[in-house]
């Protein structure tokens, strides 16, 4: 399957896995809470079943847990998938206007490129 993912940090991350009927796995998406932020991480889908919405689905999930948390912001830095996400909702956010614990998760500080877009999604709460 090979998912080119940062691995720095993921102890901090609750991962979810879609798999098919045949345990197949489909893909993976993460999220990390830091109070009332949290950090999308790691989403990837295989490369044997993209474009058929399970990248989509993988982050509805974490945005309904991340509800379910009571975050209200969602963060997410991106070398790849700015458009994807942008149909999802998220916008794009200054790197340094972030502030709170998860300007210093791994993820903010090292595990993703300077050169990562930062987007964000206000979660309105349940």
């Amino acid at each position: 399957m090979g998912f080119k993912l940062p691995l720095d940090g993921l102890n901090n991350t609750k991962l979810w896995v879609l798999q098919s009927s045949q345990n197949d796995v489909l893909g993976v998406a993460g999220l990390e809470i830091y109070g009332i932020q949290g950090l999308l991480r790691s989403v990837a889908v295989n490369k044997n079943f993209q474009h058929k919405g399970y990248g989509a689905l993988l982050v509805n999930h974490i945005i309904a847990e991340a509800k379910k948390s009571k975050v209200a912001v969602l963060f997410l830095l991106t070398t790849t998938a700015v458009v994807f996400f942008k149909k999802l909702g998220f916008k794009e956010e200054y790197r340094e206007k972030v502030v709170g614990r998860i300007a210093e998760s791994v993820e903010f500080k090292s595990a993703c490129p300077k050169t990562a877009v930062l987007m964000r999604l206000n979660l309105p709460p349940l």
